[in-house]
């Protein structure tokens, strides 16, 4: 006893002991099962808002890229680029002068049909009935006058022949009224044969004009018909005779004198025929022309004089038609060579100048829409099913400050998908509320749509909603106890809540990370 108090007596004893308890009682902390870490939250009711958020860039909601739909020379451009245009407003035109006169044409023919049906139906009376006689006659004294005419010009055809043959061609003949003649000049033997041949045939041109006679109540179209026949046979015999003068060459029993006399008496026969046989075709063409007019004024006086058939009512109605379509046919084309803005907007885009050649489909003109924007931007195939038309949404633009803010609302989806990095998107369109003159066509926009919402909801945390067994479970700490409840979910924030439709009450305590000890 004595020796154990003693040695207790002893500081480092009372050390020793100490190290030797705290040791043990380390031990034993460090053995002892940990508590789980437990991170709980209380579920309660909140409004839950599910968005989209994407980016995209802001365009003009309508834009036109403007070209001619035919050819033509540019004479007017009434704009530059960064005019302000309006809907309807002429751009730029094209010589059109030809179109506008034919316009103009097509609208007197319109009136005339017109004036002509209204007098059909309105019948004849002694007005038009008087000027239609007077036009009738008119038209007979002009047929007499061109009669006469030809007349005149049939007589003086026979004197042209006439001076033709025996005063110009026969001085080149021996006996050249007889079956007899002979051609005076050297010449090969077949045109000599040629020019003899010809010169017996003008013998019965001549005897022809000499027996016919004429008065004004001949067949103009068959003496006029006859007179040319002779003159063009005259004309070739004189080409031959040209021929056959060109060819002589001056020698010592024939001077160039003589030759150029004998030309310039076959020239002169040569344009006095060729300007008799222009005086008969004009001839000609005049009582053509006059014995037509005299047909149609017998007709409009028969139709002044006659009351109107249904019929030619319906023919006149049918004419007047026919006019008027005539003159739309001519208007689309004249507006085809004038270039309106389809909307109002801004020019940004002018490739043709005045005087250059504009082509078919080549764009002239480009318009954007200066009062209205909207954005363009691809949401993925794993949010575009959550988006619909007119879902409301927030904006911001990359060129101002995150705190100015516009709203809009979605306007259309294109139901086609798009590839992007093989990824699947969809093109989406969203539109402001409120036109701002601060936004520009070009600028990046951060939209975040507003797809759906809930207020006053029962919700926790997405993180606390756990798959087990096909169902949807929530852990619940009771009484310090964890106990897992099936619970039915229903919309998704995008803050991270979750709304919980039942299963669960407000203000229970839900586990949202359990951290288990090793």
């Amino acid at each position: 006893m004595n020796i154990v108090l003693t040695w207790l007596k002893k500081p480092a004893v009372y050390v020793s002991l100490i190290i030797l308890l705290l040791v043990g009682w380390g031990i034993a902390v460090l053995n002892r099962p940990e508590e789980p870490n437990i991170v709980t939250v209380f579920a309660e009711r909140t409004d839950i808002e599910q968005i989209v958020s994407v980016t995209g860039s802001v365009k003009a909601a309508s834009s036109a890229n403007l070209a001619f739909e035919k050819s033509g020379r540019v004479n007017h451009i009434y704009i530059k680029v960064g005019s302000l245009v309006r809907a309807g407003e002429v751009l730029v035109t094209l010589n059109n002068t030809d179109l506008v006169a034919q316009l103009n044409q097509a609208n007197a023919s319109t009136k005339a049909a017109e004036a002509k049906l209204e007098q059909l139906k309105a019948g004849g009376s002694p007005e038009s009935i008087a000027v239609a006689k007077v036009e009738l006659q008119n038209a007979k004294d002009t047929l007499r006058d061109a009669k006469k005419t030809a007349f005149d010009t049939f007589n003086e055809t026979i004197t042209t022949i006439d001076n033709a043959i025996r005063n110009n061609a026969d001085g080149f003949f021996s006996n050249p009224e007889s079956s007899s003649l002979d051609f005076n000049l050297t010449v090969t033997s077949s045109l000599e044969t040629t020019l003899e041949n010809q010169r017996i045939g003008m013998q019965t041109v001549l005897n022809e004009n000499a027996i016919i006679l004429f008065d004004e109540t001949a067949d103009f179209s068959t003496l006029l018909s006859k007179a040319k026949d002779n003159l063009n046979q005259v004309k070739m015999f004189l080409d031959n005779l040209a021929s056959a003068v060109n060819t002589l060459v001056a020698n010592a029993g024939l001077s160039q004198t003589t030759i150029d006399a004998y030309k310039l008496t076959v020239s002169t026969a040569r344009s006095n025929i060729d300007t008799q046989t222009a005086a008969v075709t004009t001839d000609e063409k005049s009582i053509r022309s006059a014995w037509a007019t005299v047909t149609l004024e017998e007709s409009q006086l028969i139709l002044a004089e006659s009351p109107a058939r249904p019929e030619e009512i319906k023919a006149q109605e049918a004419a007047v038609e026919q006019a008027e379509a005539n003159s739309a046919n001519i208007l689309a084309q004249l507006s085809k060579t004038v270039l309106r803005s389809p909307i109002s907007g801004v020019v940004t885009q002018k490739e043709i100048e005045i005087g250059e050649i504009a082509s078919p489909n080549s764009i002239v003109v480009s318009v954007i829409s200066a009062d209205k924007f909207e954005i363009e931007a691809d949401i993925s195939e794993a949010d575009i099913a959550k988006v619909q038309l007119d879902n409301t949404a927030e904006i911001t633009l990359d060129a101002f400050t995150e705190d100015q803010k516009w709203t809009g609302k979605v306007i259309r989806i294109n139901p086609a998908e798009k590839i992007i990095s093989g990824v699947v998107y969809y093109e989406t369109a969203i539109t402001f509320n409120k036109l701002d003159p601060k936004i520009a066509s070009g600028m990046t926009a951060n939209v975040d749509i507003l797809t759906a919402s809930k207020e006053n909801v029962l919700s926790v945390p997405q993180r606390a909603v756990i798959q087990k067994n096909g169902n949807k479970i929530i852990r619940v700490l009771v009484n310090g106890e964890v106990k897992e409840q099936e619970v039915q979910i229903g919309l998704r924030g995008s803050d991270g809540e979750i709304e919980v439709i039942s299963g669960l009450k407000e203000g229970d305590e839900v586990i949202t990370f359990i951290e288990k000890s090793d």
